[in-house]
């Protein structure tokens, strides 16, 4: 589940409308003004806090099905930079793998004409090895920079791929209200959704690893 351990992952070599949700998903929002204040990916991982990977709208599980207990933590954070480690278990043995992200500001060239520049990076590539870029590509669609976490992973899904993220507050419980109305406009809600959380992984406030 690694890179796509934020599903944030090729283990590397891995808000809403007004509708009441688009049955494959609504790629508009990733772009339009209105959302940019919900879609600063610098302040959304600028914690202490773990974040989990709670579920995709893509099947994850398969390729790394000895993977559990995903979470990740940032190391450290720049305009132009964003490191972490992720941290799991692996056929039940704690494991951690450090990732390198690129940050930018995505506003789409199809888009140009119509959404205004951005001022805060929204979009990442990860790699496993410093310095290597291109990686794995993921925007930010929505944070509430407290427990939930919507990312597109364009490679997945002709496009509409998505992975959420959630801090210990949420993630026994599932996607907040709002959150959730956010995914089913963004991710569809026609596609299946496919947790990959588990509930006996051992949930603690912020320690070191996993």
């Amino acid at each position: 589940m690694l890179i796509y351990f934020p599903a944030l992952v090729l283990f590397i070599n891995m808000f809403h409308e007004v509708t009441a949700g688009q049955p494959y998903g609504e790629t508009r929002m990733d772009y339009e003004k209105e959302y940019f204040k919900y879609q600063d990916i610098i302040k959304a991982f600028n914690t202490s806090y773990k974040q989990w990977l709670y579920g995709a709208n893509f099947d994850i599980s398969q390729q790394y099905e000895a993977y559990k207990c995903v979470n990740f933590r940032k190391d450290n954070v720049s305009l132009t930079e964003l490191n972490f480690t992720a941290h799991y278990l692996k056929d039940s043995l704690s494991g951690s793998t450090r990732f390198y992200g690129k940050l930018s500001m995505d506003n789409n060239e199809a888009y140009a004409t119509t959404s205004e520049p951005r001022e805060r990076p929204n979009s990442i590539e990860v790699s496993s090895t410093p310095g290597t870029f291109p990686g794995k590509h993921f925007r930010l669609i929505y944070s509430d920079y407290k427990n939930c976490s919507i990312l597109r992973v364009p490679s997945e899904q002709e496009g509409s791929g998505c992975i959420v993220l959630l801090t210990i507050r949420s993630v026994k419980t599932g996607l907040p209200r709002f959150c959730n109305s956010t995914y089913q406009n963004a991710c569809g809600t026609q596609r299946k959704f496919y947790t990959v959380f588990d509930g006996s992984c051992k949930l603690t406030e912020n320690p070191a690893g996993c």
